[in-house]
């Protein structure tokens, strides 16, 4: 049949039939050589596309790479129109064709399902749709996939409460199996195989997922326990490789919906994260948990069903997902353990508990800094905004809303988790940063953690990058490192303030850049510098390097204030500086590298031009009190990765009395009084206390000033 022809798909069973054009929009049919048969058996909970009835289902089917539709070669790549359906069966076998000798391939490729509405009097609409990698695709006999929009964002049926929209498809062993190919083996875990099971619930960065994955390691290594990591699928390959080594134990994946890359690339994620105000920061704090919301019915659905395969233990949520671990805890009375890290979004009373930090960002207008640090830092500021944001009438996915179409009663996260006393974990040393006075007990300091492979050593430096750090041995240059990670700071931004360094900088050093290179236009007089800088290897621009290795040959450190990198700048006991967007925790992780006396003030790469040259001074001349501090301060062990320090605080948790978060207790009168209440009791009692201490140092003031004057 020639490409582009209109063909009838023929059913294995039941349901209405349709012609139509299979390939329009996609690519021709390339033969290859090996094919692989799948069973399309069923859609569920699809939403309706129409205003007046259910949707008329169709799916597409194509191999992409790299986001991109590289053959046409399933076959048929649609399937059959089922009318009038949120339920639709289709039970279609689909082939599709792919070279199995091309190791690459194989890696590379994944198999796109597209859930299509379609009209007859206009175009079809596109409903959601659900990928997996070819590679595990060929291992599963039966798999059920998450459907997901365009952003991510999981596809829900029209009904209330909502229900996950999925994709079951069958992987299909011929008689003729290629033996290339593995078997397709079913999974099944039961929940006596491990003596407890920890879900833990994160979305975001990788930076966000990495501790997870940490943890997760940690607990099925040492304690043989079963961990559900439901977070991202931009993250499955990430989890999964970073697990796949386990002696006992096991750790499982779930997407969550939701991609944070997409979101803040974004126009107006751009342009809020380059603002350099405290307002702004506290605004995306206070939006932080809510822009997570959508993923609520995906955390309950997957509960519901672990609760009859492999009942879970202990809910671990990230600190952007409070709220649902605490809908989650309280709706199926299962223990909560928060893993916070980002400790200032932890509210306290205490005046100089700061949910940002605030830097010198208005030149000459000091006043306007002054201003947001009066009105925009505090704790009382973060709290007003996320009521707002968690609770907007104008949103399907309100806290209320969701607490309410699961059966709960309304009530705000953190005063609730509070008064409950809910065990937190921070993976930061005690003394840290200085612990609020009313705090509750369980939250607890631990240690920094670190995800490190126990079967790689890293990889080491690449021979280009050994060249550089041997020349300016040779030569007495001292080294220095600037980094943003993933940041988009602007390259320009960075190479000026990189020749700027080197060109006036007192001391003879050489800089190394490890970062994300941004695709901003370079000006050919800055081009020019930075050729030469680099011909006389002064400085080296590169995408990636091993951290553990290269730092160790660094004399001081430029970092954005990711909490990872910063500490393990700060365990080299060199000098410091905080640069870049400066987002949240890296202000919170740039005010502590001040606090310690190991650097300046965070500044924002915007202004850094400014300071650079004084860090480089300073930072690198002999008596440096910079390096001093920073050889006296204590930030762990090199080579310890904190594991060991966080599973053990959890299991000691786990041996207190622990409860559920529960947002309800009876108070003497018998009457239901709300965790949000009892909070704000305390806290009114609390100002009570320090105005009457107030109060009594003034009359003591009064009254020796008085005995003074007599005298």
């Amino acid at each position: 049949m020639a490409c582009g022809s209109w063909t009838t798909c023929v059913p294995c069973c039941g349901g209405q039939s349709q012609q139509r054009n299979p390939r329009r929009g996609i690519e021709e049919f390339v033969p290859v050589d090996v094919s692989i048969r799948i069973l399309l058996r069923e859609a569920v909970n699809v939403p309706s596309a129409d205003y007046y009835d259910a949707s008329d289902t169709y799916v597409l089917v194509t191999l992409v790479s790299d986001d991109e539709v590289i053959r046409c070669s399933a076959h048929p790549n649609c399937t059959r129109t089922i009318d009038n359906s949120s339920m639709p069966i289709w039970n279609e076998e689909v082939e599709l064709g792919i070279d199995v000798n091309d190791t690459h391939a194989l890696l590379a490729t994944r198999v796109r399902f597209t859930l299509m509405d379609q009209d007859s009097l206009s175009e079809d609409d596109y409903i959601g749709e659900a990928e997996i990698s070819l590679k595990e695709l060929i291992r599963r006999p039966l798999v059920s996939l998450l459907i997901t929009n365009r952003d991510g964002d999981a596809v829900f049926g029209s009904s209330t409460p909502r229900k996950l929209c999925e994709l079951k498809i069958e992987n299909i062993v011929a008689e003729d199996h290629n033996p290339e190919l593995p078997i397709p083996e079913p999974r099944s875990y039961s929940r006596d195989q491990y003596p407890k099971h920890v879900f833990m619930m994160s979305r975001g960065t990788r930076g966000d997922v990495q501790p997870f994955v940490a943890l997760a390691r940690g607990f099925a290594e040492e304690f043989g326990w079963m961990v559900t990591i439901c977070t991202e699928l931009k993250w499955k390959s990430f989890v999964k490789d970073k697990t796949n080594d386990l002696e006992q134990g096991v750790v499982r994946f779930l997407p969550s919906g939701g991609d944070t890359a997409k979101r803040i690339s974004r126009w107006e994620a751009k342009k809020a994260m380059e603002s350099k105000s405290e307002m702004m920061q506290t605004m995306m704090l206070g939006f932080a948990e809510a822009e997570f919301f959508s993923s609520a019915p995906v955390f309950i659905e997957y509960f519901e069903r672990l609760r009859t395969s492999t009942p879970v233990d202990l809910i671990m949520p990230s600190f952007t997902l409070m709220g649902l671990g605490m809908l989650l805890s309280e709706r199926y009375q299962t223990l909560m353990m928060g893993f916070i890290l980002q400790p200032t979004c932890i509210p306290s009373a205490d005046e100089d508990w700061h949910c940002v930090g605030s830097i010198k960002s208005h030149g000459n207008l000091g006043f306007l800094d002054d201003f947001e640090d009066a009105f925009f830092t505090s704790q009382k500021s973060l709290a007003w905004v996320k009521r707002i944001a968690e609770n907007s009438i104008f949103s399907s996915f309100s806290l209320d809303k969701l607490r309410q179409e699961y059966g709960l009663s309304k009530a705000e996260t953190w005063p609730t988790l509070l008064n409950c006393n809910t065990p937190m974990l921070i993976p930061m040393l005690d003394g840290t940063f200085k612990r609020p006075s009313d705090w509750p007990s369980r939250i607890t300091f631990t240690d920094f953690i670190f995800l490190r492979s126990k079967n790689v050593s890293g990889g080491g430096l690449s021979p280009e990058l050994q060249s550089f750090i041997q020349d300016a041995a040779e030569n007495g240059r001292k080294l220095a490192v600037m980094t943003f990670s993933s940041m988009p700071v602007a390259r320009k931004k960075m190479l000026t303030c990189a020749m700027k360094m080197l060109k006036d900088a007192k001391h003879n050093f050489s800089l190394i850049y490890v970062g994300s290179q941004q695709t901003d236009e370079i000006p050919d007089t800055l081009k020019e510098k930075v050729e030469l800088m680099s011909s006389n290897k002064k400085f080296i621009e590169l995408q990636r390097a091993d951290f553990g290795e290269l730092f160790k040959s660094m004399d001081c450190f430029i970092v954005h204030g990711g909490l990872g990198t910063t500490v393990e700048a700060l365990r080299m006991h060199k000098p410091v500086a905080v640069t870049g967007l400066l987002l949240m925790d890296q202000r919170f992780w740039g005010g502590v590298v001040e606090s310690k006396g190991i650097g300046p003030a965070p500044v924002h790469i915007d202004d850094f031009h400014e300071s650079c040259v004084a860090f480089i001074d300073g930072a690198l001349k002999p008596d440096s009190e910079w390096l001093k501090n920073a050889e006296a301060a204590s930030w762990g062990a090199e080579d310890d990765d904190g594991v060991k320090e966080n599973i053990d605080a959890v299991v000691r948790l786990l041996g207190e009395n622990l409860k559920p978060v529960n947002s309800f207790v009876q108070n003497e009168g018998g009457v239901e009084t709300t965790e949000r209440e009892i909070y704000q009791l305390k806290k009114e009692n609390y100002e009570l206390k320090k105005a009457a201490v107030a109060e009594e140092r003034a009359r003591v003031e009064a009254v020796r000033a008085a005995v003074a004057e007599e005298r």
